[in-house]
C-alpha cells in the first residue's frame, strides 16, 4: 500500500511541453516529405523539355555524277609516210589552211626544225605555263588513280613543244619557205575549222544513240598519243579536229533525279573541275534498258575539256541556305488573313487591330476594342496574325475609323490559314514563330532567314513541340 507518511515518497509529473514538441517535429517532418514525394511524381509525370539552339545551314542534295562528254571530232591520218613536225598546239583553233604539220620522207628537213626548236629558250611566262599544268596535276594527283599519269605526260608534252613551236615560228617560217619546192617535203593544211588535238581513246565518233550500260561501267580517260617522234607510216592517225563548241554531257541518274528533273522547266549544272555553273541549252531524259540517263547540250566551256572524255557534275536541283530546324520542332496554327493597313502601331510599339462588338473571355461585349495582335508575317499588303479573343466572322476596323460609316473601312476575319511554326522560348515561355521552309528533308528543314517576324540565328525553340504548347512555362 501507499504509504502516506513515507516522507521520501515522490510523484513527479510528466512534462507537456516535451511532447508536444515531438508531435510539431513530427507534423514537420511528414510535410517535407509529402513536398518531396509530390515533387518527385511531378518531375516523373511531367514531360521533358529539349531546347534547340537555331544554326544557320547550306545544304546541297546533288550527288557527284560523272558522265561522258560527245563531241563533234573527226581523226586525220597521214597521207603519206615520213618524219612530221607539228606547227599548231594542242587545244588551239585553226581555220581553214592553216598549217598543221609537214612531212619529210627523208628526215632532212625534219632534222633541221628539231635543231630550230631546241635552239629556242622559252621566256619566264612560257616556263610558268608548264610549272602551272605541273602543279595542278600534282594537287589533284592521287596514288589510285595511277593511270592519269600517262595523260599528264602527253599533255605536258603537248605544251611543251607548242611554247617551243611559238618562240621559234620566225625561224621555222624561214626554213620551211626555203624547202617548200622541195619534193620530198610536203606542208599539210587543216580542211576545216575547230580546235584541234593530238590525243585519241577511240571514241570520237560516239553518239548519244549509240550508248549502251557498258559505258558507264569504267569511266577512267585512257588516251592515246598521235604525235609521235619517230617515221610514221601513211594512213595512221596523226591529229584530230573538233569541230565546233558545241558538245554533249550524258550522266546516268537516279529515278528520284529523272522525275525532278523532267519537272523542271530549267535545270543548271555545275561543272566540278573548272568550278563553273552553266545553263545547258537544252536537257533531255532518257532511259537504256532499265536504267535512267540524262544528257545535257552546252555551247560553252568545251575548250577546257578537250582531252578529257569524262566528266564530273552536278545536277543544281536541291539547294537552299537558310536556318536548320528539326523536324521535330515543327508545329501548326491557324491564322488570320487581314489587308495589312487594317493593323495599327500604338504608342509602345505593339501591333493591334480594332474589334467591333468583340465579347471579352468575361462575357462582356465591347462596341470597339484594340486586342493587341501577334503578327507573323507581312506579304503582298496582306498581314498574318493572331490575337486573343478573336474569332472568324468578327469586324474589324482600320485604326481611327470607328465612327466611319464607309464600309471599305470594315473588314470581317473570315480569311484564316494553317501555317508551319516553331515554339520560341527565348523569354521563358512559348511563343509562336511561324516559318517558311525552303527545304526538307526526314531529319530537318531549311527556313527563310529573310522574315522579319521569324526565327533569328541563335535562337532557342522546343526540339519537340508535341510535348508543349503555346504559352507554356518553360
Amino acid at each position: 500500500m501507499f504509504n502516506r507518511d513515507n516522507k521520501n515518497n515522490k510523484i513527479v509529473p510528466l512534462k507537456k511541453p516535451f511532447k508536444a514538441r515531438n508531435m510539431i517535429f513530427g507534423g514537420l517532418l511528414f510535410l517535407i516529405s509529402l513536398y518531396i514525394i509530390i515533387l518527385f511524381v511531378r518531375d516523373r509525370l511531367q514531360t521533358s523539355v529539349s531546347i534547340y539552339e537555331v544554326v544557320k545551314k547550306e545544304v546541297t542534295d546533288n550527288d557527284t555524277l560523272r558522265g561522258i562528254i560527245l563531241r563533234n571530232e573527226k581523226i586525220y591520218t597521214s597521207e603519206e609516210s615520213g618524219y612530221l613536225s607539228y606547227f599548231i598546239g594542242e587545244g588551239q583553233k585553226i581555220g581553214v589552211d592553216s598549217y598543221i604539220y609537214s612531212v619529210d620522207s627523208d628526215g632532212n628537213v625534219y632534222e633541221q626544225i628539231n635543231e630550230k626548236i631546241s635552239d629556242t629558250k622559252l621566256n619566264s611566262n612560257e616556263v610558268g605555263d608548264i610549272r602551272y599544268i605541273i602543279s595542278s596535276y600534282n594537287d589533284a594527283y592521287k596514288p589510285s588513280d595511277y593511270s592519269t599519269v600517262y595523260d599528264f605526260k602527253y599533255k605536258l608534252n603537248n605544251t611543251a613543244e607548242q611554247l617551243s613551236l611559238n618562240a621559234a615560228s620566225n625561224k621555222l617560217n624561214k626554213l620551211i619557205r626555203k624547202n617548200k619546192s622541195s619534193s620530198s617535203f610536203n606542208i599539210v593544211r587543216s580542211h576545216n575549222t575547230g580546235i584541234i588535238s593530238y590525243l585519241t581513246d577511240g571514241r570520237e565518233n560516239l553518239k548519244v544513240s549509240d550508248l549502251t550500260e557498258d559505258d558507264f561501267k569504267f569511266m577512267t580517260d585512257s588516251w592515246e598519243q598521235m604525235r609521235k617522234d619517230s617515221f610514221v607510216e601513211a594512213g595512221s592517225p596523226v591529229y584530230k579536229v573538233i569541230k565546233n563548241d558545241r558538245w554533249t554531257i550524258v550522266v546516268p541518274v537516279s529515278k528520284e533525279q529523272y522525275d525532278e528533273i523532267n519537272a523542271e522547266e530549267n535545270v543548271s549544272i555545275y561543272l566540278k573541275n573548272e568550278g563553273i555553273n552553266a545553263r545547258p541549252e537544252s536537257t533531255k531524259t532518257f532511259m537504256i534498258a532499265d536504267k535512267y540517263y540524262c544528257s545535257f547540250v552546252l555551247n560553252n566551256y568545251m575548250i577546257q575539256y578537250v582531252n578529257s572524255r569524262y566528266i564530273d557534275i552536278q545536277i543544281n536541283l536541291n539547294n537552299a541556305e537558310g536556318l536548320k530546324v528539326p523536324v521535330s520542332s515543327i508545329t501548326s496554327k491557324k491564322v488570320f488573313i487581314a489587308p495589312s493597313d487594317f493593323a495599327g502601331t500604338d504608342e509602345y510599339g505593339r501591333r493591334y487591330v480594332t474589334a467591333l462588338n468583340m465579347t471579352d473571355s468575361k462575357g462582356k461585349t465591347h462596341e470597339s476594342t484594340n486586342v493587341t495582335i501577334e503578327v507573323y508575317k507581312i506579304e503582298n499588303d496582306e498581314i498574318l496574325f493572331s490575337g486573343r479573343n478573336l474569332t472568324e466572322g468578327l469586324t474589324i476596323v482600320k485604326p481611327g475609323e470607328e465612327k466611319s460609316s464607309d464600309t471599305s473601312t470594315r473588314y470581317v476575319l473570315n480569311n484564316t490559314k494553317k501555317v508551319s511554326g516553331v515554339l520560341n522560348c527565348n523569354y521563358g515561355y512559348c511563343r509562336f514563330n511561324m516559318i517558311d521552309i525552303i527545304y526538307k528533308n526526314p531529319e530537318y528543314v531549311i527556313v527563310a532567314s529573310n522574315n522579319s517576324y521569324g526565327l533569328s540565328l541563335y535562337d532557342h525553340i522546343i526540339l519537340n513541340a508535341t510535348n508543349m504548347k503555346e504559352g507554356d512555362l518553360i
